[in-house]
């Protein structure tokens, strides 16, 4: 993470040696899942300096929310705020039949560790949707579902502004025509 604008925080996630494929599935066919090269980068937006999202126009604002936003007023322990995410998309053609979204985040308890305040944070996000949808080309209607779960616990430096460390999992829960299961561990931890 760098400052190199007055407020506005830039964020790289730059890999070192990571395979991202889905739990159980047989990688050896499957293009989509690949081996990340040492270097890449896998995700680059900005926040403000208060914890607000500044790349609102990056596809990849999700992420940015789930490891970089902060709530932009004082909290205490217990409370709670909503990070800007949006996961599950269709298309026109979906209709839905139903849908909940949980978009909690909250400040669990605040620790001294070394002269450091450390903020732990746990992230309870979930997005599910079911209807009635079908391909491009076919006007039969099938029965979809899809659930996408992100569960965490952050731990943030007031002292020093910056995430310590951030574990905990992600998983996409699909029926229907999209019907691969995705369950990833999330482990980032700060690299000094």
């Amino acid at each position: 993470m760098t400052k190199k604008r007055k407020n506005i925080i830039n964020i790289d996630w730059v890999t070192y040696n990571e395979s991202i494929r889905p739990i159980g599935a047989d990688t050896s066919t499957a293009l989509i899942w690949r081996k990340s090269t040492p270097g890449d980068t896998v995700l680059r937006g900005s926040v403000y300096d208060n914890g607000v999202m500044h790349s609102f126009y990056s596809p990849q604002t999700n992420y940015l929310a789930f490891y970089f936003q902060l709530p932009n007023k004082k909290i205490k322990i217990g409370d709670s705020w909503p990070v800007d995410f949006n996961y599950i998309f269709f298309n026109e053609g979906f209709i839905c039949d139903s849908a909940y979204k949980l978009n909690s985040v909250t400040l669990t308890d605040i620790s001294r560790i070394n002269n450091e305040m450390i903020a732990i944070i746990s992230y309870d996000l979930i997005e599910y949707v079911s209807g009635k949808g079908g391909g491009f080309l076919s006007k039969k209607k099938d029965n979809i579902l899809m659930e996408f779960k992100h569960k965490a616990i952050g731990k943030f430096s007031i002292t020093k502004g910056r995430w310590l460390s951030y574990e905990g999992t992600q998983e996409t829960i699909p029926t229907g025509m999209m019907s691969l299961r995705t369950q990833s561990k999330v482990s980032l931890s700060l690299q000094e």
